[in-house]
């Protein structure tokens, strides 16, 4: 049951970081992820944290670090459906 509780704070938080990121928030969306990423590790949200946090780098224009975190979920990931298109997204961006 606290599983449940822990994975459904988790989801509930990536929900509000694409909200951010959809409303063009990127530096909320980013912040959002990492506390996601700090405080629920060990959940199935961080891969679509990490995917948020890629997303929203590439939009600020930090191909670096929007890189970084792509290498973090190919490692931590590699079955995640996001994958094909974030790389995309990060060699689109440099």
């Amino acid at each position: 049951r606290m599983l449940f509780l822990h994975n459904s704070l988790a989801a509930y938080e990536v929900n509000v970081a694409n909200y951010y990121l959809r409303r063009g928030a990127y530096v909320a969306a980013v912040n959002r992820a990492k506390f996601v990423l700090e405080t629920y590790a060990r959940t199935p949200a961080s891969a679509q944290a990490l995917g948020i946090m890629t997303q929203a780098y590439i939009k600020m224009g930090m191909p670096q670090l929007a890189a970084d975190s792509l290498r973090v979920l190919e490692s931590n990931y590699p079955q995640s459906p996001d994958l094909p298109k974030l790389n995309a997204l990060v060699k689109s961006a440099g």
